[in-house]
């Protein structure tokens, strides 16, 4: 009272109960009438401000839930604005070497190879993700310390009509998996050297189709290069009966075995010579992952 007595307003907001037992949030201010004369009294005007708690308790609560989300995700999660870091998770900090405190307001610019490709990813990624889309994406990225990692980048528009209210945006380090894929096209390219090199045809069958093979397989069945791939192996038997008769030289090659048979093949063209045949199954037991002949 001496506050408002002074010229001054009190306001407080606190949880009352109405006469049938149900509660409500009522925000209550107090002025004098005359703050020269107390005698005068006080009025209190009495707001009932319930909606806007319980919005402020939905905020809250929404917001402790996405805190939880977003430290106990499996991969970087970061809030974008402008291609700034808004709000992001520790783990996403943590693939580019910082501690989120020292990303919050910076510009993407920093995770980003060169000048180049942040620029290229603003005139690419953008327009799409604007347009409704969730864009994913493979490219490298760099650490604080200058290193650089391949990313595997997922974005989306909080809203695609509203611009203003930013992106979400998870990366994932993919380095491992690169460098496994990269590693297996090696080997197969050299795979590939060495059985075009070689005097006889090899071929990579499974499923009943040509999935792989050297060129000199290629020339003794006629095809061109890269013809054969996909081709079934059933065109080059002239009848089914000869076809179906090797699967019991399959189910030998399935025990383990290697096989070695003589047939009467057909070419692309429709023309028969005798080829000796020499086989054996990629796994034994496993006839879906197919034979090399």
């Amino acid at each position: 009272y001496g506050q408002v007595h002074a010229g001054g307003t009190f306001s407080m907001e606190a949880e009352a109960t109405r006469r049938d037992g149900s509660t409500l949030w009522i925000r209550m201010t107090l002025n004098a009438v005359d703050p020269g004369d107390p005698a005068q009294g006080v009025i209190w005007v009495a707001e009932d401000v319930t909606q806007r708690r319980r919005a402020e308790d939905d905020r809250r609560r929404l917001a402790t839930e996405q805190r939880t989300v977003l430290e106990h995700a499996g991969v970087g999660i970061a809030f974008l604005k402008d291609r700034r870091v808004i709000r992001c998770n520790r783990q996403y900090a943590e693939l580019f070497g910082y501690v989120p405190e020292e990303l919050i307001g910076r510009s993407t610019r920093v995770i980003h190879v060169s000048e180049e490709a942040y620029e290229e990813r603003g005139r690419v990624t953008y327009p799409r993700i604007l347009s409704g889309r969730t864009l994913t994406e493979e490219h490298p990225v760099r650490r604080k310390d200058g290193s650089t990692y391949w990313s595997r980048v997922t974005g989306r528009a909080v809203d695609p009509a509203d611009p203003g209210l930013g992106s979400v945006w998870m990366d994932e380090d993919i380095t491992e998996r690169k460098r496994a894929e990269e590693e297996l096209q090696r080997v197969l390219a050299e795979q590939q050297a060495l059985t075009n090199n070689v005097v006889v045809g090899i071929s990579f069958v499974r499923e009943g189709k040509t999935v792989r093979c050297n060129r000199r397989f290629e020339e003794i069945f006629g095809f061109e290069t890269g013809e054969a791939l996909g081709a079934s192996a059933r065109q080059s038997y002239f009848t089914d009966e000869d076809f179906e008769s090797m699967q019991a030289v399959c189910a030998e090659l399935n025990a383990g075995r290697t096989s070695t048979v003589e047939r009467w093949l057909r070419r692309k063209d429709g023309s028969g010579f005798w080829c000796r045949m020499s086989g054996r199954a990629l796994e034994p037991g496993l006839p879906d992952k197919g034979y090399v002949w």
